[in-house]
C-alpha cells in the first residue's frame, strides 16, 4: 500500500482506477487475505502529512485501519519519501 487511506464519508475520496469510493474496502478485502502487507512511504505508514489537522478527509495510517477492522495480517512499514 501507498499513500495514507482517507476514511471520511465511507473512504469517498480515494479511488482506485476509476471505481470511487474504493481504497479503504480494498484494502480491507485484500488484508483479510494477504500473507503481508507491506506499507511503503512515511504517509501508508504513520499517516504522513495528509493526517496532520485539521484532516478534513480523516486521512489514516494502514496499521489504525487494520486496528480499527481487527484484521490481524501481519504489516511492514517501510516508511520514507516515495515518488511517482
Amino acid at each position: 500500500m501507498e499513500g495514507s487511506i482517507p476514511t471520511a464519508e465511507k473512504g469517498k475520496y480515494a479511488t482506485v482506477g476509476e471505481e470511487k469510493e474504493r481504497t479503504l474496502t480494498l484494502l480491507e478485502e485484500l488484508a483479510k487475505t494477504a500473507l503481508k502487507i507491506i506499507a511503503l512511504g512515511s504517509c501508508s505508514s504513520f499517516g504522513g502529512i495528509p493526517k496532520a489537522q485539521p484532516n478534513p478527509a480523516e486521512c489514516k495510517s494502514v496499521k489504525e485501519i487494520l486496528a480499527e477492522k481487527n484484521i490481524t495480517t501481519p504489516l511492514i512499514n517501510i516508511p520514507g519519501a516515495t515518488s511517482s
